[in-house]
């Protein structure tokens, strides 16, 4: 199963313990993971396109996300600072009808975004193997 995991660039500094201990997680259960904290999402794009956005960091940074949720089975988001972009990304991951799961520390989101294919939990660094492990599980 290939999981595309990704979390706010602007959370970094407040969450990157967390960040790093749901891609060890994530691991435990699928070694298929494409994420920008990885440092391996931007092998999903091809060589043309590569070469067509050389230059434009930002542009390419979006199709490397657009083309990692493509490409996955299934989406996990850590939300736990708030972001746009996270949102997007989420929309992008639904559209294409992706199980998202979106973790944060401080809420479930699945109580606030009703879909079919968008799952919510707060965790805790002892709940999130069980959360991760149940999602994937679906």
């Amino acid at each position: 199963m290939k999981i595309f995991f990704t979390a706010s660039y602007y959370g970094k500094k407040n969450y990157q313990k967390q960040y790093d201990l749901i891609r060890t997680t994530i691991r435990k259960f699928t070694p298929d993971l494409i994420s920008p904290e990885e440092g391996n999402y931007l092998d999903v794009i091809d060589a043309q396109t590569r070469k067509r956005l050389e230059g434009n960091h930002e542009l390419l940074h979006y199709e490397a996300i657009r083309q990692g949720i493509h490409l996955a089975d299934a989406v996990i988001i850590e939300a736990s600072q708030e972001d746009i972009q996270l949102g997007h990304e989420v929309t992008m991951a639904i559209t294409e009808k992706k199980p998202v799961l979106v973790l944060s520390t401080h809420e479930d989101f699945s109580k606030k975004i009703i879909h079919e294919y968008l799952f919510g939990a707060k965790y805790t660094t002892s709940s999130l193997s069980g959360t991760i492990q149940d999602f994937l599980s679906r």
